[in-house]
């Protein structure tokens, strides 16, 4: 039934398009798993999530038609993942906000298990711990994406999820106007660093995918090599460029 929605064309000439599926996907990511895995409901979201996503970035990553500048020939496909990922959040966000508490603490158990007084805990206290953890989460995407073809939606629709559930935990305290002033400032206080940082793991995401859909071209793989390696190098800069405002500016 979901290839009905999976109209790569659509997609790749509207991009926003992404944004809805990525809301319908989540959404049926939590139904399916709340009806069939009803004990522990959380992963198996996210897993339908990232299999429902998945073949729309693998179709796109395979359509890219040489010819193009470089910018040209990958700015849809970013925006496509963007708009996944956000879609994605929104939808787990909402669902958070608006579901009875029983389901909220069964489909959302493991990224809850993160969560607390309004924003998220790592065990990182500064640059460099941060850097080393998301550098490492950055080769991960790449690699996923790499042996596995779309592999890192997975990793993408697992963030959606955590920063749903920071969305979502923000509307309710809005909904209940309860003291909701430190819960929102949390919330506000993530977006200069959280936008470089997903930013990254699309580009890291997009570089692998792109090595693996072109592993069998007999004639000028070596360009998709270049321009898979200049997209981790810019993944790279962003984590840093993620990190610095993180520690460095914001002082978090």
């Amino acid at each position: 039934m979901l290839d009905v929605f999976l109209k790569e064309k659509l997609v790749d000439k509207k991009p926003e398009y992404a944004f809805a599926l990525g809301i319908a996907f989540a959404t049926i990511g939590l139904l399916v798993a709340i009806l069939i895995f009803k004990t522990s409901p959380s992963f198996p979201a996210v897993f339908l999530t990232a299999m429902a996503a998945a073949p729309v970035a693998l179709r796109l990553i395979k359509k890219q038609e040489d010819g193009k500048d470089f910018f040209e020939k990958y700015k849809s496909l970013i925006a496509v993942y963007s708009y996944l990922f956000f879609g994605m959040a929104v939808s787990f966000a909402i669902w958070f906000a608006i579901l009875p508490e029983k389901f909220v603490t069964l489909l959302f158990r493991e990224q809850l298990l993160k969560f607390t007084v309004g924003a998220f805990t790592f065990s990182q206290a500064n640059l460099f711990a941060i850097l080393v953890n998301n550098f490492g989460l950055l080769f991960f995407f790449f690699l996923m994406s790499f042996f596995y073809g779309a592999g890192a939606m997975f990793l993408l629709a697992w963030n959606a999820s955590i920063l749903g559930t920071m969305w979502g935990n923000a509307i309710k305290a809005l909904m209940s106007l309860l003291n909701p002033g430190q819960v929102i400032i949390n919330v506000l206080a993530a977006f200069p660093y959280l936008f470089p940082e997903v930013a990254a793991y699309f580009f890291a995401a997009i570089a692998g995918g792109i090595l693996s859909a072109n592993m069998h071209t007999k004639k000028g793989f070596d360009k998709y090599i270049g321009e898979a390696l200049l997209l981790f190098w810019v993944a790279l800069a962003l984590i840093i460029v993620s990190g610095v405002i993180e520690t460095v500016i914001l002082g978090i």
